[in-house]
């Protein structure tokens, strides 16, 4: 579980007394004797919004000579892990263009001004090109991003954190002492991320309870990740029945709603949209899940979240 510092203060005036300061679930209890009134408040204030961290990477196809550009980019020689002061500068990046107000796809597309349609726009379709092409998106928005390279390989050091249970552990110990001031409730409701967090939370309580739900994630996994194209009603004029289009040769290149068969073959999506009609994007929800079971950190991710949920409860 993520570790959360807490502060016990004896009755008496604290500025003179013994501080406990207490970090869950790893077992700390440190002393500090005799504080000094004038830098209580500050250690206060600075341990309630830091956590000292070390966040592996996994940039493994990362070039030498981006590599050397990423390095000076996050002001480290180490590239293997990261510690606070290069998290600082990718929080920044996600501050600017995932925590906006601004609708980079305009109400044409999206009602909603969500921080999914953000993290695809400033993330996924913003990566490098020597992210290999089949991990890129190659439909309609993926050269509509044209970032500088340094924001690209921002992108790429995000998409490229290691997402290993004790990794993302260590990650959201990093960002939730940041949550009530970068992300205050208002924010969290008007992204979408309450609308998100909560659908993920009913889609894994949905998956979860087949029996032999993890046999079917990978059989998803491996079905898709295998798929061509794609049936389309026919394009000729008089054409009656479909047409297989592999995705290569599609405007919008492989999209999710192209796996929506798969998915209720084996997840019975279907039935779940049937009881949560208003659900924003169930399809990517269920994904979402699917991505996670192949990482490896499925139910590190489902507590990650509630304890999220509760911050805003």
């Amino acid at each position: 579980m993520p570790v959360l510092l807490s502060f016990d203060f004896p009755s008496e005036n604290p500025c003179t007394q013994n501080c406990t300061f207490h970090t869950r679930n790893i077992g700390i209890n440190l002393k500090h004797k005799t504080l000094k009134k004038n830098l209580l408040i500050v250690g206060v204030v600075s341990l309630a919004f830091t956590v000292s961290v070390v966040v592996k990477t996994n940039y493994y196809d990362l070039p030498r000579k981006e590599a050397k550009d990423l390095q000076e980019l996050l002001g480290t020689d180490n590239l293997t892990s990261l510690d606070n002061g290069s998290l600082n500068i990718l929080r920044d990046y996600i501050i600017k263009n995932l925590l906006n107000e601004e609708n980079n796809f305009g109400k044409a597309h999206f009602e909603e001004n969500h921080v999914i349609q953000k993290y695809f726009y400033h993330v996924f379709s913003n990566l490098p090109d020597f992210v290999a092409k089949k991990e890129r998106h190659t439909g309609y928005y993926a050269n509509k991003n044209e970032s500088a390279k340094t924001e690209k390989l921002l992108a790429y050091s995000i998409y490229r954190l290691d997402r290993n249970p004790e990794n993302l552990n260590s990650l959201f110990d990093y960002c939730r002492p940041l949550l009530p001031k970068l992300l205050p409730k208002k924010k969290y409701l008007s992204l979408g991320i309450s609308e998100s967090v909560n659908s993920l939370i009913r889609t894994y309580t949905f998956i979860t309870k087949a029996s032999n739900y993890q046999n079917y994630l990978d059989t998803i996994y491996n079905t898709v990740d295998t798929l061509t194209g794609s049936y389309w009603p026919g394009e000729e004029k008089g054409e009656v029945g479909e047409r297989f289009r592999l995705f290569e040769n599609s405007p919008y290149g492989h999209s999710l709603n192209d796996d929506y068969n798969v998915y209720d073959k084996y997840l019975n999506i279907s039935k779940y949209i049937s009881v949560n009609k208003t659900e924003y994007k169930p399809l990517w929800a269920f994904s979402f899940w699917v991505r996670r079971h192949k990482e490896g950190n499925m139910i590190t991710v489902y507590e990650i979240l509630n304890e999220v949920k509760k911050e805003y409860e």
